[in-house]
């Protein structure tokens, strides 16, 4: 029986796109290594080749394979899905103990975010939040039970949700690389490659006309635009 003909590019293209989606996102170097290691130095076959070669393939699911540039200056290479940049849609893997989803996580994700994009005195182009006002910053969750007239959505503050519930959620955002230590002045927080990756153009979008024109401008030329 004639066995079926493999294509091994496929095949090398998936395992690559299998460990972005595993790992969120990784470094250039790390992306570059791994097509080593499956084409073993073939010539013409760069990242942003097979970037673009899967993009090609992905392109109807409403996902695709971004390149940026963090703000400590290393490029990265991560799996997006784009249907789902709005803020509302991240932070989704965070849980409770019961395995819930995390919306007292996921709103104060959003707060700081919130805060870092409109921060009026950014550093070295870099809008940010200190790790103190990122102690104390409020968090809102929509008030599902005094929902006003119209589309304007009621919010209501979160209570309960303490320093040390605070100092955990830091830690796990900057492990995942949501947040970042600022590259340029300590104590400050910024947006880590993952957030620049799958925010990015919903910050741009969403607080384009409150950004520092310098935020702006970094950001932008993170996310190549």
């Amino acid at each position: 029986m004639t066995q079926p003909i493999v294509d091994v590019g496929t095949v090398h293209r998936h395992v690559f796109l299998q460990t972005l989606m595993k790992r969120s996102f990784v470094p250039i170097k790390e992306a570059e290594d791994l097509l080593q290691s499956l084409y073993g130095g073939k010539q013409g076959l760069g990242v942003a080749h097979v970037i673009s070669e899967i993009n090609l393939e992905l392109s109807a699911f409403g996902f695709e394979v971004r390149k940026i540039k963090g703000f400590d200056e290393k490029v990265y290479v991560g799996f997006v899905n784009r249907e789902a940049d709005e803020m509302s849609k991240k932070s989704t893997g965070y849980r409770t103990k019961d395995g819930k989803p995390d919306v007292k996580m996921a709103a104060y994700f959003k707060s700081l975010v919130e805060k870092i994009s409109i921060c009026e005195d950014p550093v070295d182009g870099i809008g940010y939040i200190t790790s103190q006002d990122a102690y104390y910053a409020p968090i809102y969750v929509p008030d599902e039970e005094n929902q006003g007239e119209g589309s304007q959505q009621q919010l209501k503050e979160v209570q309960g949700f303490s320093i040390t519930d605070r100092e955990k959620s830091l830690d796990a955002f900057k492990r995942d690389g949501w947040l970042s230590e600022h590259p340029k002045e300590e104590g400050l927080l910024c947006l880590g490659p993952r957030a620049i990756l799958e925010l990015g153009p919903w910050i741009l979008n969403a607080h384009g006309s409150e950004m520092a024109a310098e935020s702006k401008l970094t950001l932008s030329r993170a996310i190549g635009r």
